[in-house]
């Protein structure tokens, strides 16, 4: 039995900063109890890694195939295939709507605490502030949130949602709002409508987002319309290829934009000019 010393995660330092922390993470609301679908989140690497090393992160939700495909590799590529810090990379999960009305991940993904660990430090460091430490306190029934323990097991409930958005089956991205952006730019740089995404997150001013803040970003659903009911496992499937082409299309055009301070649509539009043509 580990000593009470030995349980106490969370120095006297930290334990001030924890109480008076923020929360921007918020779980999305559902209005189907245990509908179930596929959501993602925008996670910002914070120490260089593998995506081996991801997926074992996002364990018992997402599998090294998934993670793969949801950023546009190639099935066969190399589990120790480097992820640079800070990097942006897409971590699809299985996504469950609760009797409560709140959706969050299905079954995980699962944190082993270490030595020195704190309910915030998992929630902000290690997760991105995509779950405070209030929720994976609630997930996991801990009564006191400055007690944890080494090797203690945590669920990390991730937020996400099954909900049609205008009537279209989509697919629920968690996005964490960067210094100075404004909903314009990041309904831009998805393709989504400037409305929509303020609707869904109940934003009346679309300037007033904080650094931090989590988003709800509805995407296409590739399991829907046209691509319902298509095989999209193999790495050599037609379906696939197409995909992550347009992906790595996207990818590219996302990153003109950025270098020269344009919306993704205006680099989309201009994308299929004729050479010298303007817009």
């Amino acid at each position: 039995m580990l000593s009470l010393a030995a349980r106490l995660a969370v120095p006297a330092a930290a334990l001030l900063f924890l109480l008076a922390a923020p929360a921007w993470a918020t779980n999305f609301t559902c209005a189907s109890p245990g509908t179930t679908c596929r959501s993602a989140i925008g996670y910002a690497v914070p120490n260089a890694t593998t995506y081996a090393g991801l997926a074992a992160r996002f364990n018992a939700t997402t599998t090294l195939a998934e993670l793969l495909g949801a950023n546009g590799l190639p099935a066969n590529t190399s589990p120790s295939a480097p992820v640079a810090a800070n990097a942006t990379v897409r971590v699809p999960f299985r996504c469950r709507c609760g009797s409560d009305g709140v959706a969050r991940s299905d079954g995980g993904p699962v944190y082993v605490v270490q030595p020195q660990d704190g309910l915030d430090h998992i929630a902000r460091d290690i997760f991105g502030a995509f779950v405070t430490f209030q929720e994976i306190a609630t997930a996991n029934d801990i009564k006191d949130v400055n007690v944890i323990y080494p090797g203690q097991k945590l669920r990390i409930p991730l937020p996400c949602t099954c909900d049609p958005v205008d009537g279209a089956t989509v697919m629920h991205f968690a996005y964490s709002v960067a210094k100075g952006e404004e909903t314009s730019g990041i309904a831009a740089r998805f393709g989504v409508n400037e409305r929509t995404l303020l609707t869904l997150n109940k934003i009346a001013d679309p300037k007033d987002l904080k650094q931090g803040q989590i988003l709800d970003v509805p995407l296409p659903d590739v399991t829907a319309g046209p691509w319902k009911g298509r095989k999209m496992k193999s790495g050599s499937n037609k379906e696939v290829a197409i995909l992550q082409g347009h992906r790595r299309k996207r990818d590219l055009l996302e990153g003109l934009a950025a270098n020269f301070r344009l919306e993704f649509r205006q680099v989309a539009i201009c994308s299929s000019c004729a050479p010298g043509q303007a817009q």
